[in-house]
């Protein structure tokens, strides 16, 4: 689980976060599945 402390209440996300975001679910998802 990732937590964002500094998340404020604009819209959207900075990229930065969404590519953290899509990492943390495809690694979930080798290890899960058992790919790697």
């Amino acid at each position: 689980m990732r937590i964002q402390t500094k998340a404020g209440h604009g819209a959207g996300k900075p990229t930065a976060i969404l590519i953290q975001e899509a990492a943390d679910i495809w690694a979930f998802l080798v290890h899960a599945l058992e790919m790697g």
